[in-house]
């Protein structure tokens, strides 16, 4: 047998559906937040640490220029030395069409079946791309065919439409055009995948490779540590021992990169993005507490005189804080049976979008006991302790207290001086004055409403300002280059053989010539840094209008001044401006001074770029008057007519016997490369901020049908002395859409701050560095829009009931 204050609660419920969905939601929507993000949060890191390491991953890797297995071999002998393999790369473009051709990067194996460091597996069917049927395909590549990497087919354009296994791809490389098939499908766990370098790739043999450009040399040299793996300072002594050893025999080592061991090229960035999220979905929690504080304040409110009677006839206080709260547990279950399924669904969608771009295979989502046990504590605990301070303070009422209480709303804190400047309100219509005042009758209940809607209104505009900033962070590093088209060659040509060459090609509106070529920085202690790319402009150069954030530009008077971009000094943290350092280009050493440091977005190669004038440049490599780059401006900036001039450019050169580099690219499509990057990132922020934007609608939906529920008796009255259907709703949707303005005006205050540290979080987090802020009055356009919208839904259905109620019929409400 029920208990009668079990089944009164079981009627509540019941009765009041729409209140008991408000609850039930607002609880949901902060348990389903944390339950999503914590799942997704789980599923990355546990498969990166465990699927990343599977494949081998080189612990680092060297260019040596060309070499054959006699070297590999020698590397392999060398104490510390675990395994190394050699492998060739180099970078191509495959025909699409007519006039559009993409960057499309290729590696030859010496050996597909005895693959020793970053292993490459087969891959049947792939479940982000159904429409390539690979099940045809094979592993290992025969001679003129090539297996893609499986990413490749993410990348929107870079492959041909409707590409199956069997048919042909155009491909050119060093000006050798080439018509390879498709094998098969492989998957590459520890490149960065394909949608990242805004490239597709695949794997060839070295025949292949031979037929493709000429030769049969690796040019990448890995290697494995025997000892330490997971000591990134123990490989780097090791890949120096083995640079030394390399270049004693009268070799170059170009480059070296030393990745963090273990850990996937992706980890860091994705985890400081998930860390955010992770953030967001708290403060939804933290709206939805605020919500349950306010539905149950209006409850409590709502049954004052059954309170009373509860009490008339011997119900103690502890029986009512048990009912109350039992009744608070029952919105929790039900909020959980909702939050938890969909959490995990959703967990299984984002990992889906995320394994796509990441090339990672991540498993389907499983509730772990620890998360299920997690999402049982905040659905039943949050509720319980926010509804706990309102359920006691309401339950402790006098029996003379609750039955003299006739529902007419009173309001809380009468007579303080927020009452007293409503009161001076004048010049607003009767109605507009009713809903004026009404607004701050519940003084307490409009701050829960406020501050869980300028919560949520912040959180949005933030979001959006994050947005802003990094597109304005992606423009301002736009504005540093004023070409349209960079050519790079695959050796240093005379200037004044290259230079009117790429004048005579129409569309072609300036020219400038500049020096460049990998250093590395030796240390005090003659240690060296990884590669970065030192770039030689001319002075007084027109291409380039940097954007400087500490020191100064290279004058033209510059002799060994150096300029360092900020993602060199991420790596080198001791250098600064003034300081003289010492870099290693092409086996010589040569002293520079630090003079600014540079914001850069792109990528460069090794760990970022450097500039430096080229007279100075040229005199010491001993290329006087050699240039290794073209920076070409074109009469017009569409991406179209850009990719036109670059294909007469490349034809042009080649018809003169110089080689281009398949690495040149236009402005466009090295913009379009880092764009993707910040899709990503803003679609994951976009869903929180929608998210955040549903609890505050849900909140302001909650406040306005309990105000309606605690005012019927009062609207009844309204009603028995001539107030009209309309003159009701009027009264009932301007309280609402008052409430939603004013939250939204703070909203827009409250968010600059706060937007400005979301963007350094978010610039730390995922790009180390700092972004261009911009505060997005889109968003706080689009958010007043939303909020007004919610208003006005949230008051109308409650306000549209309220006066199709006869007056009988609210005068007999209890």
């Amino acid at each position: 047998m029920i208990a009668p204050r079990w089944k009164k609660v079981l009627r509540d419920l019941w009765n009041s559906k729409t209140r008991t969905l408000l609850v039930v939601l607002s609880i949901a929507v902060g348990v389903f937040a944390v339950g999503a993000v914590t799942q997704t949060f789980t599923i990355v890191g546990e498969e990166l640490t465990v699927t990343y390491p599977k494949a081998n991953p080189a612990s680092a890797t060297l260019y040596p220029g060309s070499f054959d297995q006699d070297l590999v071999e020698m590397v392999r002998r060398m104490p510390g030395v675990a395994d190394a393999e050699g492998r060739s790369f180099i970078g191509g473009q495959i025909k699409l069409g007519e006039n559009d051709q993409r960057l499309f990067y290729v590696f030859a194996i010496a050996d597909p079946n005895d693959i020793r460091i970053g292993k490459i597996k087969p891959q049947g069917a792939y479940d982000p791309a159904p429409d390539f049927h690979s099940e045809r395909g094979h592993w290992p590549p025969g001679d003129r065919e090539i297996v893609l990497e499986r990413s490749s087919l993410l990348v929107p354009g870079h492959v041909p439409a409707g590409l199956q296994v069997g048919d042909k791809i155009d491909v050119e490389f060093n000006s050798r055009k080439r018509e390879l098939t498709v094998a098969g499908l492989a998957y590459h766990p520890s490149f960065v995948p394909a949608p990242f370098a805004n490239a597709a790739y695949g794997f060839v043999n070295m025949e292949t490779y031979e037929w493709l450009v000429g030769t049969n040399q690796f040019d990448m040299l890995l290697i494995t540590v025997a000892d330490e793996r997971l000591n990134q300072e123990h490989i780097k002594q090791v890949a120096r021992e083995v640079q030394a050893k390399i270049e004693s025999g009268g070799r170059t080592v170009y480059s070296t990169e030393v990745p963090v061991p273990g850990r996937h090229p992706l980890q860091d960035t994705f985890t400081g993005i998930l860390l955010l999220l992770n953030l967001l979905a708290y403060g939804s929690l933290l709206l939805s507490g605020f919500l349950v504080v306010n539905i149950i304040n209006a409850i409590l409110a709502q049954q004052v005189r059954q309170i009373g009677m509860m009490k008339s006839i011997g119900a103690q206080t502890g029986q009512m804080i048990a009912m109350y709260l039992g009744m608070v547990l029952l919105f929790g279950v039900l909020a959980l049976l909702i939050a938890i399924p969909l959490a995990t669904l959703v967990a299984n969608q984002t990992t889906a979008y995320l394994a796509g771009f990441m090339n990672v295979d991540f498993q389907e989502a499983r509730l772990s006991p620890d998360l299920l046990l997690l999402e049982i504590m905040i659905g039943i605990g949050l509720p319980l302790i926010a509804a706990l301070f309102p359920i006691i303070g309401g339950t402790r009422i006098t029996v003379r207290q609750a039955i003299s209480d006739y529902g007419l709303g009173k309001s809380d804190s009468a007579g303080g001086w927020i009452d007293r400047l409503v009161d001076h309100v004048r010049g607003l219509s009767r109605p507009m004055l009713i809903s004026f005042r009404n607004t701050f009758r519940r003084k307490s209940r409009l701050a829960l409403t406020l501050i869980t809607l300028i919560l949520a209104g912040t959180i949005f505009i933030s979001v959006n300002s994050v947005h802003s900033s990094m597109l304005l962070t992606l423009d301002d590093a736009w504005k540093s280059w004023n070409w349209d088209v960079l050519i790079n060659f695959d050796r240093a040509y005379r200037a004044d053989l290259v230079e009117p060459l790429a004048q005579s090609v129409p569309g072609v509106s300036a020219v400038e010539a500049w020096g460049g070529t990998t250093a590395r920085r030796v240390r005090p202690d003659d240690s060296e840094s990884e590669a970065l790319t030192l770039f030689a402009p001319p002075p007084k150069t027109q291409m380039m209008v940097p954007t400087i954030t500490e020191g100064r530009w290279l004058l033209p008077d510059d002799e060994n001044a150096l300029v360092m971009s900020l993602d060199v000094l991420k790596q080198e943290k001791d250098i600064k401006i003034g300081d003289e350092i010492e870099l290693k280009i092409g086996g010589r050493k040569s002293t520079w001074k630090v003079v600014g440091k540079l914001r850069t977005v792109g990528s460069f190669g090794g760990i970022g770029p450097a500039y430096v004038n080229y007279p100075y440049f040229a005199q010491v490599t001993g290329q006087m008057g050699r240039v290794g780059s073209l920076q070409i401006a074109t009469r017009e900036h569409t991406g179209e007519f850009q990719e036109k001039v670059k294909e007469q450019l490349t034809t042009t050169f080649k018809d003169a016997g110089v080689r281009v580099n398949s690495n040149s690219y236009t402005n466009r499509f090295f913009r379009s490369n880092s764009e993707l990057f910040f899709s990503i990132i803003t679609a994951l922020l976009m869903v929180m901020a929608v998210l955040m934007a549903i609890v505050g609608g849900l909140g302001l939906m909650g406040t306005m049908s309990i105000n309606v529920l605690e005012r019927t008796r009062e609207i009844g009255v309204m009603r028995a002395i001539g107030a009209s259907n309309g003159a009701i709703r009027g009264i009932v949707m301007t309280e609402g859409m008052f409430i939603g303005m004013l939250s939204g005006l703070i909203s827009i205050f409250l968010a600059y701050p706060l937007s400005q540290g979301l963007c350094g979080i978010v610039g730390d987090a995922v790009f180390q560095m700092p972004l261009s802020f911009s505060f997005s009055m889109s968003g706080v356009i689009l958010w007043l829009i939303i909020v007004t919208v919610l208003s006005a839904l949230a008051s109308f259905l409650p306000a549209f009931n309220a006066s199709r109620l006869t007056v009988r019929e609210v005068l007999a409400y209890q």
